[in-house]
Parts: C-alpha cells; structure tokens; sequence
C-alpha cells in the first residue's frame, strides 16, 4: 500500500505545478507577431496564457550604447513578487522586441493558494528585532 501512495504521488505532483515558460525561447513567435504597440504584458500574455492575477511591475529601463532600449520587470503573482524570477525585454530604435530573458510561470494558482500575509508589517518587523 504505502508503494502505491508514493507512487500515486509522484505521478501527480507533476499535475500540479506550475509551468515555466523561457521567454528566449519564445523570440521565434514574438518575431512572427506585430508587437509594435503592445505593452510588453501583452506580449507575454499573448505567449504564455499567463493568468489575469499574474502581473508585470517595471523595475527600471536603460538605453545601451546602439540604442537598444533594455526594460527589466519583476513578475507578480497576486501583488506579491515570484522569488529569484525577473524578466528583461530588449526592444530596437523601432520598438520592436530584439531580445527576451527570464522565466514567466503559468499555472501559480495550482501551487499558492492564498497570498495573504500570516501577520503585518508591524508584527513582522517587530519578531524581526526580538532575534
């Protein structure tokens, strides 16, 4: 019985997690579009599927020596930043996406249930100072 749990749960665990897209593999379907115009949220929504909860937060934009202009965003899921994941769009004098880096997660909702902080900012800091 109990190799059949485990096996049940390896089989499963799959099933449940989220996707991890690699946008630098995407640079293919993102040519064949007309990004011109899109915000780069609609370009990843359009790429991925990725869910109405899931969000794009610039963090800063820089222009490099031939013009490039080089946008790095974190990904949000629910207002809270997916940990270790950033996403970096580079975009030629013509608007159009040269370059993209980074993983974009679908399918959060099967991994985090609730986002909701267990206590507040607060609470946190105080628990931070008494150790």
């Amino acid at each position: 019985m109990l190799r059949f749990t485990l096996l049940l749960l390896v089989l499963c665990l799959p099933l449940m997690a989220a996707d991890k897209i690699c946008l630098s593999e995407q640079m293919a379907q993102v040519q064949a579009m007309r990004t011109e115009g899109m915000s780069h949220e609609s370009v990843i929504r359009n790429l991925t599927n990725l869910d109405t909860e899931s969000t794009l937060q610039l963090i800063r934009t820089r222009t490099d020596f031939v013009q490039q202009k080089h946008f790095r965003y974190n990904m949000l899921y629910r207002g809270v930043p997916v940990w270790g994941e950033q996403i970096v769009i580079a975009e030629n004098s013509a608007c159009q996406i040269v370059s993209m880096f980074g993983n974009a997660f679908v399918g959060l909702e099967r991994d985090i249930v609730d986002v909701t902080p267990a206590f507040d900012a607060k609470t946190a800091l105080e628990n931070m100072k008494a150790h």
